[in-house]
């Protein structure tokens, strides 16, 4: 199930980029098209989307999908803003930037952010279907090779350990832009970070790239080995 990614009334705030260059704010063309998760009517809409979900079909697990994602230049919507400030962060993304103690903090913020509001999310889909509910959540590759750009993301591989019932890491290194001869190793790196965490391999399920989506189908030999 998306997060953030619905289509929804034109009129409802999306997540903005801050552009350093020109001091504006706009949406990211690469990336997700997101409702901004810092406005109370649009959490309240996907609330209701995850409830008739939920009323409407036999749910048994859900599985957050990748759009649950916010950049260290996002959001820098007017709502974003004063969710921040509400919480001790500086209230503009140049001075968020500027700190590297205030960066940190937010970046850690915008993590939890995201967590709680998927929490907020399954309980409701729990009260309707039972706690019997299942989950999981995609994390990209990168914050978890390197944690430092969890500020890229605001996903972090120990908090979604200690959430969610199944963490799934995309595994998929040609999107990552590894080379077929570096597939191997950069898989076995993802595997021993996670191996790292006690416990954790047995709560993870690894989604594996079938396809190059820039140029072809991967050689059946790269999938087996």
């Amino acid at each position: 199930m998306p997060v953030l990614s619905f289509a929804l009334d034109s009129k409802l705030p999306r997540v903005t980029r801050w552009d350093p260059k020109t001091g504006t704010t706009s949406l990211d063309p690469d990336q997700y098209k997101r409702l901004s998760p810092f406005d109370p009517d649009v959490r309240r809409l996907i609330g209701e989307i995850y409830e008739d979900v939920a009323r409407l079909t036999s749910v048994d697990g859900i599985l957050y999908h990748d759009d649950a994602v916010l950049s260290d230049f996002e959001d820098a919507g007017p709502e974003a803003l004063k969710v921040y400030a509400a919480n001790g962060l500086p209230g503009s993304i140049a001075a968020l930037r500027d700190d590297p103690a205030a960066l940190q903090r937010w970046t850690r913020f915008k993590s939890r952010y995201l967590i709680d509001f998927t929490k907020e999310l399954t309980a409701k889909v729990r009260a309707i279907r039972g706690p019997q509910v299942l989950t999981a959540r995609n994390i990209f590759a990168e914050p978890m090779l390197n944690p430092q750009s969890e500020a890229w993301f605001a996903q972090n591989l120990d908090d979604f350990l200690g959430t969610y019932d199944w963490t799934a890491p995309m595994a998929m290194p040609l999107m990552e832009k590894q080379s077929q001869a570096q597939s191997g190793p950069w898989l076995e790196a993802l595997v021993a970070t996670v191996k790292s965490r006690p416990g954790a391999l047995q709560r993870t399920v690894f989604e594996l790239q079938a396809r190059d989506w820039t140029k072809k189908p991967i050689p059946t030999s790269m999938a087996r080995s």
